[in-house]
């Protein structure tokens, strides 16, 4: 897996994830069906406006460690930390718990 890949493949997962709530949305009958898969919707692009401010600051501390100070580095370091929670909480959390969500049933929860 390419460096690329690796910071890409949050935003594939996020816009296929959004694709997929989009037409469950439209499948389904239940009003409260509908606002809890609009919810998730609206994680899905908070979780890549947070996602592309992380990466920017990673790409600006980088420039700023190479460019005019080493200490720079800190920043680089924090925010790939915060890309890690952020990748960890898409994968592992939120695939496991939305169904669950959805339907507002326990049971569906997958740990």
């Amino acid at each position: 897996m390419t460096i690329v890949t690796w910071f890409l493949e949050t935003y594939k997962i996020a816009v296929s994830e959004i694709k997929l709530l989009n037409r469950r949305r439209k499948d389904t009958t239940s009003t409260m069906e509908k606002i809890r898969i609009f919810l998730l919707q609206y994680f899905n692009l908070l979780l890549i406006i947070i996602y592309t401010f992380s990466l920017t600051n990673v790409m600006v501390s980088t420039l700023l460690a190479i460019f005019y100070k080493w200490i720079a580095i800190v920043g680089v370091l924090s925010s790939l930390l915060f890309i890690i929670a952020l990748k960890f909480i898409q994968k592992k959390v939120y695939t496991k718990m939305r169904d669950g969500f959805i339907k507002f049933d326990p049971r569906l929860v997958k740990f």
